[in-house]
């Protein structure tokens, strides 16, 4: 199934945080969030 990355989105300001749920890198049901910053260029 994956880890379902971007089943939900926050966007505040020039922050973007995306849930992955089903991520387990760290152990069952473990989760992530990925924190994205956008720069002076646009970019990520």
């Amino acid at each position: 199934m994956g880890d379902a990355f971007g089943w939900s989105v926050y966007i505040y300001g020039d922050y973007a945080i995306v849930r992955a749920f089903r991520d387990e890198d760290n152990g069952i049901n473990s989760g992530s969030a990925y924190i994205f910053i956008n720069n002076d260029y646009g970019n990520c």
